[in-house]
């Protein structure tokens, strides 16, 4: 097979400092939190003469002795292998430890190691130079492929690949059908990851509850009025950027006060913020404020422990249900990180909500899943690619994706393309606007919403040959 091939650094080790902390030979990737459960663990990991075996309850991993290779195999939606990975210098492999979040493997002395997350990442820390191959059994239906890394699903799921640090020499494959290899050469030192989906099931019964976004600068705490008059649309509300202080202006009304890039999240009434939580939950309705790690935070061990401790914080103080991130970091590393122990702190129960536009630019379903929605498309147009691979995470990270519309409007064409992929629409309320584009519905837009997309969203149903979206 012919392949094209190019060297290069590692994007993400130029972006992140936490990187440095990652590849320390011979332990695996140190440092990174261990991913919360939200339907995801690992149900076994056994070790004989021959293999090691680990299994989620969404993939298996098998490491095999006598060839030093990985075979990677789905377990929903559908059974069925997805590929290997070989070329691994694992010479005295043997299991470490083991969770039901996270195992370790050593390869030996000087030889690669390996942790494995039950949102079905395996990292890999490798020593240079070395060469690997990630071999796919299935033909990718698209192809997100930015410097050294690939996002490649089908409908049913597949595998992603990211070379977080090191230098490598690239080689692709002629052609995509099964069979695919994809061929790393680092002449140095590096970390690989390569990640199987989806992790977990998609979850239909929270996918029929709208997302609300208050995008008002004029009206940052929502009467209790308006909250009872939103609640016939959704049941979680996301509270934009102005319930803090900005820099420039702490006063109402103010929509540039740069209160999205406050680092300490101070609100700018915490009694109005208090009363916004209790009206909320008596109406059953959850609340998650705007706290944006991209804007707030610098992607480093310190950032990420200051925004994570602002965010434990604040939530104890005003009582709110998770939070809305505006971006995660440009690193892959860093934004995993900072998803993971943010989803620690708010806990299994909290929701999260990322906007995850271009920040990372790559599409990680095991970043997604650790999350209940997503938002994407701001700014942005919505052709049927990215309608299904980037707004849509279904059989992906299996969050639920919503669309952001703020220059595109609503229209039955949405509504038909956003179904057809299994995305959502959000619900903005209220009359935010950011420099002329409009954050909120126009009322022949509401009716619209009223109208067409919310039956059709109570008719959602997981399709029947697929119920329990698992092949036991």
């Amino acid at each position: 097979m012919s392949y094209t091939g190019r060297t290069t650094l590692a994007r993400h080790s130029l972006l992140s400092p936490i990187v440095a902390g990652l590849c320390c030979l011979p332990a695996p990737a140190a440092g990174l939190a261990a991913p919360a459960g939200r339907g995801m663990a690992i149900e076994s990991a056994t070790e004989d003469q021959h293999a090691i075996r680990v299994v989620t309850n969404a993939a298996e991993f098998v490491f095999h002795k006598a060839d030093r290779r990985i075979s990677l195999s789905q377990r929903i939606p559908v059974r069925r292998s997805l590929g290997s990975i070989s070329g691994l210098p694992l010479d005295a492999i043997r299991l470490i430890r083991s969770t039901d979040r996270e195992c370790e493997i050593s390869g030996g002395p000087a030889a690669a190691s390996v942790k494995l997350s039950s949102d079905g990442l395996v990292r890999i820390c490798l020593p240079g130079p070395v060469e690997v191959t990630v071999q796919g059994a299935y033909e990718p239906r698209y192809r997100q492929h930015l410097a050294h890394d690939f996002f490649l699903p089908d409908e049913q799921g597949g595998l992603a690949i990211y070379l977080i640090s090191g230098e490598a020499r690239e080689e692709l494959p002629a052609s995509w059908k099964a069979g695919w290899p994809v061929r790393y050469l680092l002449s140095k030192p590096g970390e690989l990851w390569v990640a199987a989906f989806p992790p977990k099931p998609f979850d239909w019964s929270q996918s029929r509850e709208t997302m609300l976004h208050s995008f008002s600068c004029k009206h940052p705490y929502p009467s209790d009025d308006d909250l009872r008059a939103w609640r016939r649309f959704g049941s979680v509300l996301t509270l934009h950027s102005w319930v803090w202080k900005g820099t420039t202006g702490s006063q109402y009304g103010v929509e540039h006060d740069n209160s999205y890039e406050s680092p300490d999240f101070e609100p700018k009434s915490a009694d109005e913020f208090r009363r916004v939580v209790r009206t909320a939950h008596a109406l059953d309705m959850k609340v998650i404020p705007y706290m944006s790690p991209y804007y707030a935070a610098k992607p480093t061990p310190a950032g990420i422990d200051k925004f994570v401790a602002t965010v434990e914080k604040r939530k104890q103080e005003l009582g709110f249900d998770g939070v809305y991130f505006d971006g995660a970091f440009a690193s892959i590393a860093s934004a995993y990180e900072v998803v993971l122990r943010t989803r620690r702190v708010i806990g299994d129960d909290g929701i999260l909500h990322m906007h995850l536009t271009g920040v990372p630019d790559m599409i990680c379903p095991f970043i997604d899943c650790h999350a209940d929605y997503l938002l994407r498309g701001e700014h942005g147009s919505l052709d049927q690619d990215y309608a299904r691979w980037y707004v849509s995470c279904y059989n992906l990270g299996n969050a639920i994706g919503t669309f952001c519309y703020d220059r595109l409007r609503v229209s039955s064409g949405m509504i038909d393309r956003i179904f057809s992929v299994n995305a959502r629409l959000p619900f903005w309320v209220d009359d935010g606007t950011w420099n002329g584009a409009k954050y909120h519905l126009t009322e022949p837009e509401q009716q619209l919403m009223i109208r067409e997309y919310y039956p059709r969203l109570q008719q959602q149903q997981e399709p029947s040959s697929r119920k329990s979206q698992s092949c036991d």
